[in-house]
């Protein structure tokens, strides 16, 4: 047919062609309004668990630099930003929880903090935030197998974050991890649960939950921000692979991580057994270098960390005895100077939490140790049943 012949068909082609589209999504809707609320809500979520983190990153590497601490390490960019933002988030969650003990836990405050935390270290924020973007797009293993295993592994992570942006609906997450957020947000301040004894343990983890879920009211943010501990989990993971072997073994390293038993699927759940495993990394990362560079100042941001972790989950204490034995069997004859150099910051950011074991429960490391508010026997039993007895009886 030559061209002049298509001059009105084409037309009519066309409007018929779009009169079907139309009519098609009419009928069947393929993207309903209540989608498209479903996927801003979305894209809220990761608007606000990005800008915590990248506030938690900036803070990081200001009290970093502030102290000096960079100076006596020699990290590799995805080290140095990783610890960084689990640092400032760490720092973030213990000042929600003061926030929640003096009766002031809302919106404005805890954004307005942020706000204020982002104003004084912006330097560090953006540099955080650039470096981040720029180690994004580099992102280009070399060989065709380490492309292989990044490919497996963003697809682990793509399928955790669209498990994080459902309702959700496991069961940790409705008993207690949204739980606690949601009712420290309700009352506007950190009280006392009876009813409920893992609202007695600490929640760093739950703090930042409540960070996010503060400023839209949405509980799925809680999920994201387990999927971006995730992240740095296998980061670290994939660097200290990195630093002791090649980019293949390192991107093997951080795919069987994200594909063993369960934890894909975990990492899209608002839980924070992957928080424990990011800060657990990080510590081992720390105290390697410090192996081969001694300086107290890693000692001391190891411990840090250790308290940090301690106060995501009281079974990070294993984290602590490991790091304990590394450290004696490494430099025995130090071992005092060196127990008080990671011992006394872990036992400062791990305080405020017994702290607030004291004033609410009773008891500082509660539920642990077998007494506190509400405690009997027939609670004692629920403790014991929960799998967590070991640690109450005595």
């Amino acid at each position: 047919m030559k061209n002049g012949q298509l001059g009105w068909r084409l037309p009519v082609i066309l409007i018929a062609l779009m009169a079907l589209l139309v009519g098609y999504y009419w009928l069947h809707k393929p993207i309903a309004p209540e989608m498209m609320l479903n996927l801003l809500g979305a894209l809220l979520d990761v608007v606000t668990v990005g800008v915590l983190f990248a506030s938690g990153g900036g803070l990081g590497l200001a009290l970093l630099r502030r102290l000096h601490v960079l100076d006596a390490l020699d990290l590799t960019a995805p080290e140095r930003l990783s610890i960084a933002a689990l640092l400032g988030v760490g720092v973030i969650a213990l000042y929600a929880l003061v926030l929640g003990l003096i009766g002031v836990f809302n919106t404005g405050a805890i954004w307005g903090g942020l706000l204020v935390i982002i104003i004084l270290t912006r330097r560090s924020f953006f540099r955080w935030l650039g470096e981040v973007i720029a180690g994004l797009r580099g992102l280009r293993p070399e060989g065709k197998f380490a492309r292989f295993l990044m490919w497996i592994t963003l697809a682990l992570l793509l399928m955790a974050f669209l498990i994080a942006i459902a309702p959700p609906f496991s069961w940790d997450s409705l008993v207690y991890h949204l739980v606690g957020p949601q009712r420290y947000l309700e009352a506007g301040r950190m009280i006392p649960h009876e009813d409920n004894f893992y609202l007695g343990m600490p929640k760093n983890g739950e703090m930042l939950f409540a960070v996010t879920m503060s400023l839209f009211g949405r509980d799925t943010s809680a999920a994201v921000v387990h999927v971006v501990f995730t992240v740095f989990a296998l980061v670290l993971t994939a660097a200290l692979a990195r630093r002791h072997t090649n980019e293949t073994a390192a991107w093997l390293a951080a795919t069987m991580l994200i594909a063993s038993y369960n934890v894909w699927e975990l990492a899209g759940w608002s839980y924070v057994d992957l928080a424990l495993t990011a800060y657990g990394v990080a510590v081992y990362v720390l105290l390697i270098r410090w192996r081969e560079q001694p300086d107290q100042r890693v000692l001391m941001l190891a411990g840090a960390l250790i308290g940090l972790a301690v106060g995501v989950k009281y079974t990070a204490v294993f984290i602590a005895l490991g790091a304990g034995v590394l450290v004696f069997v490494s430099a025995p004859r130090r071992v005092i100077a060196n127990g008080l150099a990671i011992g006394i910051p872990a036992l400062l950011l791990f305080a405020p939490w017994m702290v607030r074991g004291l004033l609410l429960y009773q008891n500082p490391l509660y539920p642990m140790l077998g007494f506190g508010l509400n405690w009997d026997a027939a609670r004692n039993a629920a403790f014991v049943r929960a799998g967590m007895g070991d640690f109450s009886k005595g």
